[in-house]
């Protein structure tokens, strides 16, 4: 039987913005080659303790290597599937059980630690380090922690900056582990002590090693103090210390004194929330969130600081015209992406951001260009 998987509460949060939802589960069984060797799907239930058990339609076969669980949020009404949650998980198939029916049992239990964004809320943090503080003997080798208890081994492993990256649980002759990256997160996670206290605190994770650091210290300072109106595409978003706006083609709200207000399809909605919940309430009444660059601010980030990671490769790569205006551009590899932004040298601020996933061999898999006008308030 795999041992529990923390994303109960992500389950729950995507859940809530739905009417009459239903949690479907696509779940593929890979050799170790990477074929696929079985698909099924099940519809995901919730126990009486607040965890969500799939059952597999078979057990894995001798050939099986891993694992991989989809998860869709299923809304039932006109418009069919709502794609606005979804979630991988890879689990690992213990060898030694590979046949056993004990397996077709996935058991997944609260709260989150696969969606790096939910580790921004003090209450998912406490709620993922919870098994950790109980646990007692944890012995440092440079970033990495171990300890063993009831039979059952424990690695959790942090970068360079604190941040935890790695867990691995193995024993009684099952394994699961699973790794944890933080591609907009500033959020650094001290690992447990010897005393088995966690703690967590805010702190910027270094700047990507390169020539052109303090470039990138500019852009994220000129952004940091923005405020005023930032226009993307057909979205134009108004930003204050305590008001915060946004209009688009088909939705328009606003966020004042600690109101959102919402209008859309000609409706008009106003609930209470507090700057951290406009997020969350947004996709409850609209089936949406903000634009990436106001949800940065939102949730207490500076926008685009999405590209600093311990990992990444900076580099200034020459510089151009856009709109007439004077560039240089910056270029940012960080595992799977590759960003390119065009920074007006007149004050820093971005004209443009390319994003792209890319493969191993650094071939373009998906790209999003998106161009910014700014107008100080």
């Amino acid at each position: 039987m795999f041992a529990p998987v923390d994303i109960g509460l992500s389950l729950d949060r995507a859940l809530a913005a739905f009417d009459s939802p239903r949690l479907i589960a696509t779940i593929e069984s890979h050799s170790k080659s990477g074929k696929v060797v079985e698909v099924s799907s099940s519809t995901v239930q919730r126990g009486s303790d607040g965890s969500w058990t799939v059952r597999m339609q078979s057990p894995p076969t001798a050939k099986t290597d891993r694992v991989d669980i989809m998860y869709r949020v299923r809304q039932d009404r006109v418009d069919g599937w709502n794609r606005l949650w979804k979630e991988r998980l890879t689990l690992p198939v213990p060898k030694a059980q590979s046949n056993s029916p004990a397996l077709t049992r996935l058991s997944l239990a609260t709260p989150p630690t696969l969606e790096a964004e939910l580790l921004t809320s003090p209450s998912a943090r406490k709620g993922t380090f919870e098994m950790l503080r109980k646990v007692k003997g944890w012995k440092q080798s440079g970033n990495v922690w171990k300890a063993q208890g009831n039979g059952v081994n424990l690695t959790v492993r942090f970068d360079g900056s604190g941040r935890w990256v790695g867990y691995t649980s193995a024993g009684k002759g099952q394994e699961v582990s699973f790794k944890i990256s933080y591609p907009t997160s500033a959020l650094a996670f001290a690992p447990p002590s010897s005393a088995a206290q966690v703690r967590a605190f805010a702190t910027p994770p270094p700047l990507p090693k390169g020539a052109d650091e303090s470039l990138l210290r500019d852009v994220l300072a000129a952004h940091k103090h923005f405020r005023g109106t930032v226009s993307s595409q057909k979205i134009s978003s108004t930003i204050g210390t305590r008001r915060l706006s946004e209009r688009r083609p088909d939705r328009t709200w606003q966020w004042s004194k600690d109101i959102l207000t919402v209008t859309t399809k000609g409706k008009t909605r106003s609930v209470k929330a507090k700057i951290s919940d406009i997020i969350e309430k947004l996709g409850i009444i609209s089936g949406d969130g903000p634009d990436a660059y106001v949800r940065e601010l939102i949730l207490g980030r500076i926008p685009f600081a999405n590209v600093l990671s311990p990992t990444a490769r900076l580099k200034r790569i020459g510089e151009a015209s856009s709109d007439g205006v004077a560039c240089d551009i910056l270029e940012v590899k960080a595992e799977n992406r590759r960003i390119t932004l065009f920074v007006r040298k007149s004050d820093r601020l971005v004209a443009s951001a390319t994003v792209e996933g890319v493969d191993a061999r650094g071939r373009t898999l998906t790209r999003n260009l998106r161009t910014y006008q700014y107008k100080k308030g």
